[in-house]
């Protein structure tokens, strides 16, 4: 199961910046049915493919804020959203707090 979950880390870290990675791009990075991919990831963690994806990619999000090494631009490009505003939004709907405010602490 941990090696499971390490190869699935490690796809997300490649694939962080593409904005449209999503589930089935995961599914043929595991190279196994989106079908499968869902079972597998329910059965690990819990949670839909989709739902940990967007997970992962907002939880590296603060992490890189809060290095303080990037702008919120910078970030929400390198999670792969679509546009810094759209990130702002997903990750204060996320966490409850702006990503500037991370910045800050």
């Amino acid at each position: 199961m941990k090696v499971a979950l390490e190869k699935i880390h490690a796809i997300m870290e490649e694939n962080i910046a593409t904005e449209q990675f999503g589930a089935e791009e995961m599914a043929a990075a595991l190279q196994m049915s989106y079908s499968n991919l869902y079972a597998k990831m329910k059965a690990l963690t819990g949670k839909t493919p989709l739902f940990f994806i967007n997970n992962y990619r907002m939880n590296r999000a603060k992490e890189l804020l809060a290095s303080k090494l990037y702008t919120v631009s910078e970030v929400a490009y390198k999670i792969g959203s679509l546009s810094p505003n759209t990130f702002s939004r997903d990750f204060k709907k996320h966490f409850g707090v702006t990503p500037s405010s991370v910045m800050k602490d």
